[in-house]
């Protein structure tokens, strides 16, 4: 695939920040503050009240959904109420469902250009990193989602400046969905960006063979810079291994202050990265990870 033209602007809008309301979640509150500092937009702080499980109580007993949605609306307005909210505009949503479902119900329905999730430890969202649900709603939330995940250190908290920034890709047309994107800051930001390629370790394979692939993939990522951008001096690492760990391990070595990558929107047998590998990265990236969803 070759990108002749430089990247477009992409709009964002409007910010959807997702809240637990624990200490940890609100981690990523000064991520979300930032985006929609630097691009003027709404941010949408949102909680979901969970549903709770159906009993038959031996007594009358207040209905705990109403006791949980109460305290929550509570939470909610000593959330809004902080200074670093008040410069920007804001809206609270409360609602009731499951985390994801109410996370794909506001995307759609204020219209959101980018998700913003925090998570350290056992929490709620913390949940979310792992598993099928989790899987599915990355694959089907269609604006990027930016996660804070639970080995995010304090010196990758929000930066004025993106300086480094990992771009890690299989060439496949769901990992290049991301790619806009990673160009983009990398232009408004004039990051030192890295194209990373990871290819699977194959202890077989003649080093020939190896240093042929490693050829190709260079040249493939080089394709991908778009004319005018040469000036931004990106550099290319081909690695051999496991997906995984190795974006992990390379992002934390440069010292990256975003690490952007594809999720396919398809199935499985179909993705950009195997949902194991994505997932890892998630849980593990001392970084912010962008996902961005690929096409069907």
């Amino acid at each position: 695939m070759l990108i002749t033209e430089r990247p477009a602007l992409i709009a964002i809008q409007n910010v959807l920040f997702a809240t637990d309301f624990s200490s940890t979640s609100e981690r990523a509150l000064p991520f979300a503050l930032e985006f929609a500092t630097r691009y003027n937009a709404t941010l949408f702080v949102a909680h979901a009240v969970p549903p709770m499980p159906a009993v038959v109580p031996i007594e009358p007993v207040p209905d705990q959904t109403d006791v949980l949605r109460k305290g929550a609306g509570q939470e909610m307005q000593r959330f809004v109420a902080k200074q670093s909210l008040k410069e920007i505009p804001h809206q609270a949503i409360v609602m009731d469902g499951e985390v994801w479902d109410v996370i794909r119900q506001v995307v759609a329905d204020k219209r959101i250009d980018l998700v913003v999730l925090g998570t350290r430890g056992r929490g709620v969202l913390h949940k979310l990193l792992v598993g099928s649900i989790a899987e599915e709603i990355y694959r089907t939330v269609k604006c990027p989602v930016l996660t804070i995940g639970p080995e995010v250190i304090p010196p990758s908290l929000p930066r004025q400046k993106m300086w480094r920034i990992v771009f890690a890709t299989d060439f496949s047309t769901g990992s290049l969905h991301a790619l806009p994107y990673a160009l983009m800051f990398t232009q408004e930001h004039h990051s030192q960006t890295t194209f990373l390629h990871v290819i699977a370790h194959s202890a077989s394979l003649p080093a020939d063979s190896a240093d042929q692939l490693v050829h190709e993939s260079v040249a493939r990522m080089k394709e991908l810079i778009p004319e005018g951008m040469e000036g931004s001096h990106p550099d290319f690492k081909v690695e051999f291994g496991s997906p995984g760990p190795d974006i992990v391990r390379i992002a934390t070595d440069l010292e990256a202050d975003l690490l952007v990558m594809g999720v396919h929107a398809g199935h499985h047998a179909t993705s950009h990265l195997p949902w194991s590998v994505a997932s890892y990265v998630l849980s593990h990236a001392r970084c912010p990870v962008l996902t961005v969803r690929g096409g069907a």
